[in-house]
């Protein structure tokens, strides 16, 4: 399943009507390996990421942070 999601690597995901079939289930693989704690991958290892919000919310900054610590 890597070869569909290679396609979308430096692309934009703004509408799921972007994706065709096998993209979509690639990209759905992937994200439940990633919460399921079967990926392995450090892909932001070593890099800096910045979060800007629109609006104080501690329950969004939190559930950002954990998602950038688990990349």
């Amino acid at each position: 399943m890597i070869a569909p999601l290679n396609s979308l690597q430096g692309s934009d995901f703004l509408d799921l009507a972007d994706l065709d079939r096998a993209q979509l289930r690639a990209t759905l693989d992937l994200a439940h390996s990633i919460k399921a704690g079967r990926w392995r991958e450090r892909p932001l290892e070593g890099r800096h990421l910045a979060m800007l919000f629109q609006k104080p919310s501690h329950r969004t900054r939190v559930s950002f942070e954990v998602g950038i610590a688990r990349l």
